[in-house]
């Protein structure tokens, strides 16, 4: 699979015409312990009037996914709470405390509707815009059946990760695991580096500095 910087939409060319839009779902992680932090529920904490996860999951639901689905565990009452109204569905993670891995077999598990690609989402990524997402998806709609998608920025991996819905139920029964680093080596002929200029991809809140970070950032967006 061919590897490398998208085309911006800018670029003159002639080629074959565009494959439509991959039909994608969303699984949006929100079940850890936001142990690195120290005391706050890190999905709660306020960014420019919102709580985090309110802000990730508008930004998902304003790519039109065919279905969302959020996955929460720890203080799973709060989170759901942060996102009523929102049009997508909650599946409590019992086995939370085990690990990202775990949250993403719940959500894909949950999925209810056809798609052709699942978008796997980090609740705490709430920079990764509308646009960002729909980048994505544009990537993934111009690759092979069974890609599997993943931003980078400056030769770091970022998330989130899109892979094809042929993957479902090796991601269910354990035999794939899309959040592992190594993924890109062990499964080279399927990985699509996507090189982006987007520094979102690649920033996600763990630590009290990196929320001081992302609301600076946040703030600095909302004035332009």
């Amino acid at each position: 699979m061919e590897e490398g910087p998208l085309s911006s939409p800018g670029e003159a060319g002639v080629g074959p015409a565009p494959r439509p839009v991959a039909a994608i779902s969303a699984v949006i992680l929100a079940a850890g312990l936001s142990s690195r932090m120290q005391g706050p529920v890190k999905l709660l904490l306020d960014i420019c009037g919102e709580p985090m996860i309110r802000r990730t999951a508008r930004n998902v639901l304003g790519c039109h996914p065919v279905e969302t689905v959020l996955v929460t565990g720890h203080a799973s009452e709060q989170v759901e709470a942060a996102v009523s109204g929102l049009p997508l569905r909650c599946v409590r993670n019992p086995d939370y405390a085990a690990g990202q891995q775990s949250s993403v077999q719940a959500g894909v598990k949950a999925l209810a509707r056809h798609c052709e690609g699942v978008i796997i989402v980090l609740g705490d990524q709430p920079l990764v815009t509308p646009a960002h997402f729909r980048s994505l998806i544009e990537a993934f709609s111009a690759q092979p059946e069974g890609a599997i998608v993943i931003p980078c920025h400056e030769g770091r991996r970022g998330n989130p990760v899109l892979f094809s819905a042929c993957h479902i139920p090796s991601i269910i029964g354990g035999n794939l695991n899309v959040g592992c680093r190594r993924l890109i080596e062990r499964l080279p002929e399927k990985v699509y580096r996507m090189a982006s200029d987007i520094p979102s991809f690649t920033l996600d809140c763990d630590t009290a500095e990196d929320y001081s970070n992302i609301l600076a950032m946040s703030r600095q967006e909302a004035g332009r």
